[in-house]
């Protein structure tokens, strides 16, 4: 029997009363004496209203979706977090993730005390894929229990893409059992659209956004879930009272405006012709024994000895990630894609040519 979003969701989570702010329950006029909430005095003497009107009209106009479908938070990883509290009862339920992927998912559902499920992404062609199949035959087995289900495109950290079928299949067959929860962080830099659109046509689509990658705001810790309506409003429960700081909400306007937007896109076609240029660089390189195809803004590569690789890196004052003691990535290394002397210096060190300290 298929649930609704308020079946799949907490029974705790349905029946709790938000916490609201005066401001929140009543008409505010410009003219207004504040004396509600206890502030202080100063430049930062406000808080910031929860989720800013100008902001989320900016986002929808941006990202082609209604306002009352965009829940804007502190970073992708608090989104994941509220989705975790919000729809699994600890030592109950559980999620599904598609290793190797970001780990926060599962980090996030270990503190949940949710259980955590797998279907192992293979390596074929010289790159890796989500086994649909065998995630569908995992989802069926689960019952119940299973929540949520991770998806994340491009992954984070083998630079693979689902296909928009595969989503497809995957929405439609838990539809009722789980939310399937799309993180779209590199997604600016993939050939492929970003599934936003799609959550009007799935009730359990849940796509995550980010502006710390494409748009080059990390420090700003700003995200954004989108999902129907009634997935939002059982997140807004949840979320803190001010998620977003005065600093971040000025930082972010000026991002989501038609220029800048063509500027990250921009910026971001240029990282695509760098990455393509820096794989066929340290494909030619003898400590490089395979360069996996991405479609994000960093590369996986394996090693012919990674002790080697990672001493010439530390050597040319290079930091990267080393991947060597994730399940299935052993010798492998995730490289991102910085600027044009960045890369230079890598390769160079790469290829023994910067002396050892």
């Amino acid at each position: 029997m298929k649930r609704s979003i308020e079946q799949l969701a907490r029974p705790e989570i349905i029946g709790l009363q938000a916490y609201e702010s005066a401001r929140s329950l009543t008409p505010i006029a410009d003219s207004a004496i504040y004396l509600d909430a206890n502030e202080g005095s100063g430049a930062l003497a406000r808080y910031p209203d929860p989720q800013p009107p100008q902001l989320l009209a900016a986002a929808a106009a941006v990202f082609g979706t209604r306002e009352e479908s965009i829940l804007m938070v502190r970073g992708v990883d608090e989104a994941i977090d509220l989705l975790m509290r919000a729809f699994c009862r600890p030592g109950v339920d559980s999620i599904l993730i598609t290793p190797p992927t970001y780990a926060m998912y599962e980090i996030s559902a270990r503190i949940q005390g949710a259980g955590v499920l797998e279907a192992t992404q293979q390596a074929s062609g010289g790159g890796f894929s989500v086994p649909t199949q065998d995630l569908l035959e995992t989802c069926r087995a689960s019952g119940e229990s299973l929540k949520l289900v991770f998806l994340c495109s491009p992954n984070n950290p083998t630079g693979s893409s689902l296909e928009a079928d595969q989503l497809a299949e995957i929405c439609a067959e838990v539809e009722g059992q789980a939310l399937v929860i799309l993180d779209e962080a590199y997604v600016e830099f993939s050939s492929s659209p970003s599934l936003v659109e799609r959550i009007e046509e799935f009730s359990n689509l849940v796509v995550l956004r980010t502006l710390s990658k494409a748009w080059g705001s990390a420090g700003a810790r700003f995200g954004m879930a989108f999902a129907q309506p009634a997935i939002i409003r059982l997140l807004q429960k949840i979320r803190a009272p001010y998620p977003l700081s005065t600093p971040t909400i000025e930082a972010v306007a000026p991002l989501l405006t038609p220029a800048n937007v063509e500027r990250m896109r921009n910026r971001a076609n240029d990282t695509r012709t760098r990455r393509e240029q820096f794989a066929r660089d340290l494909a030619a390189l003898p400590i490089v024994a395979h360069v996996f195809p991405s479609d994000a803004n960093f590369l996986l590569l394996r090693a012919t000895d990674l002790r080697l690789f990672l001493q010439r890196c530390a050597d040319c004052n290079v930091v990267v990630r080393d991947r060597s003691r994730v399940p299935g990535l052993e010798g492998c290394i995730r490289v991102s894609i910085g600027d044009d002397k960045s890369l230079a210096t890598l390769l160079a060190g790469l290829a023994g040519e910067v002396p050892v300290r």
